[in-house]
């Protein structure tokens, strides 16, 4: 553990006190992940708050995530971060922020968040301190975790002083487990103004000049890869193939696709810069998804079964096709031609959700109300 953390900036932020402290996993190197929490991050500033973004608690020993993963040097460069803290020492932080702010995660997920104590449910925060949940998820459809966590769990969770999620699921399982009154929000990715995620592109070093299809999958198969060899050579683009930012899953996942044109060490710019750039885009991804509605790039995602829409993950790719009126889910073997996606009305509807989504935020930071563009 000492080796990983000593690789790790953890110099005093150069602000001695800030408005909020934003704990999640925004040092995971999905990259998913990562752009929830840039755009948090840029929200939250563009109201003219002051940011620290609360480091992983030291619980795990030679943990992967405090090394300089390229996570890890994109937030060095674009947040100021805490010092890492063991649990028993996060109380510091309290002298640190005014208010704390759980970010979009499944940071209520039982599995994940049993590792962290408490610590996720603000165990740590004092009572004078405001405390904030940004569309966080329960990850499930029920909270399953032993009754005493999950009295304990209810207790802190009644001294919040605002509770959103990021699924309507999520309201249910508020109020069934915890009996919570909580609001459904959407997902910070949808909260950050555009510019943001133009100005990353910008420093992105690629430079493809053909016409590409940008394939970004979570979940290789030989499926997969199939359907995508064939909708190439329908369609007579070249594949441009980018796989799950987890550095260590790499090598498995690029082994199962095998598809000559993968990126490789695709940084948060790339990652940006080909889903503007593409022609067409096909995923299996929820934030692809998102992102190829924001840049307007035609885009298809991958069919799924239905009976494994409760997890989480394909659930809010379920949710957001729906809600949106984007794409329907097909076999990918019946795309003989680039589909021509109207996204007139999801960019209305994103901005009806993003100036309610705004203005509770907005409220719950008891910041004034202005409008959003």
């Amino acid at each position: 553990m000492e080796d990983n953390m000593n690789a790790v900036n953890i110099e005093t932020p150069l602000c001695s006190h800030f408005d909020i402290g934003v704990m999640g996993f925004w040092y995971s190197c999905n990259y998913g992940s990562m752009l929830t929490y840039y755009a948090l991050n840029n929200v939250l500033t563009d109201m003219g708050k002051s940011v620290l973004m609360i480091d992983k608690p030291a619980i795990f020993p030679h943990d992967i995530e405090y090394t300089q993963t390229h996570s890890r040097i994109f937030a060095q460069k674009h947040y100021k971060i805490s010092k890492i803290n063991k649990l028993a020492e996060m109380g510091e932080l309290n002298s640190l922020c005014s208010t704390f702010m759980l970010g979009s995660d499944q940071l209520w997920n039982y599995g994940l968040a049993r590792p962290f104590g408490f610590s996720l449910f603000f165990d740590f925060v004092n009572d004078d301190k405001r405390k904030i949940a940004c569309a966080t998820s329960f990850g499930h459809d029920n909270f399953s975790a032993p009754n005493g966590y999950k009295e304990h769990a209810k207790t802190l969770l009644k001294k919040f002083d605002a509770i959103s999620v990021r699924e309507d699921t999520g309201v249910d399982v508020a109020r069934d487990n915890f009996e919570l009154n909580v609001t459904h929000i959407a997902d910070p990715i949808f909260l950050c103004n555009k510019k943001h995620y133009e100005e990353l592109i910008k420093s992105s070093k690629l430079n493809i000049s053909e016409d590409f299809i940008l394939v970004y999958i979570l979940d290789a198969t030989p499926e997969k890869r199939n359907y995508i060899i064939e909708l190439s050579r329908i369609l007579n683009k070249k594949i441009i193939c980018i796989v799950d930012g987890l550095t260590w899953r790499f090598e498995e996942n690029n082994r199962k696709l095998n598809l000559d044109t993968t990126l490789e060490n695709v940084t948060v710019e790339d990652f940006l810069y080909c889903f503007k750039n593409a022609s067409f885009i096909v995923t299996d991804s929820f934030h692809a998804s998102v992102f190829s509605m924001i840049f307007e790039t035609p885009f298809y995602v991958f069919k799924r079964d239905k009976a494994d829409a409760k997890n989480s993950t394909k659930r809010q790719i379920y949710d957001f096709l729906k809600e949106y009126q984007l794409v329907s889910e097909e076999s990918l073997a019946e795309v003989n031609k680039i589909p021509e996606v109207d996204f007139k009305y999801a960019h209305q509807h994103w901005e009806k959700r993003r100036e309610e989504s705004l203005e509770y935020l907005e409220h719950a930071l008891g910041v004034k109300r202005r409008k959003h563009r």
